[in-house]
């Protein structure tokens, strides 16, 4: 499934600095974490950041960093 990362943060909600396991900004990191595993992607989002003003778009690209991929073994 494609989604917009617009999309993504009408679903998880408002992110902010609020601890918890199941906040808005823990639901944006396991969406990324289990479902973005492509560059592509990761580029979109990143792109998709840049173009966008407000305080959504500036807080993933500066506070939020994307898991590192699993080593794969061949």
């Amino acid at each position: 499934m494609d989604i917009s990362l617009k999309q993504i943060l009408e679903l998880v909600g408002k992110l902010n600095d609020t601890p918890g396991d199941d906040t808005p900004r823990e639901r944006f990191r396991r969406y990324l974490q289990d479902n973005v595993n492509q560059v592509g992607k990761v580029r979109d989002y990143v792109e998709e950041c840049l173009r966008n003003k407000g305080d959504q778009y500036n807080r993933k690209n500066s506070k939020y960093r994307l898991p590192r991929p699993e080593p794969q073994l061949l």
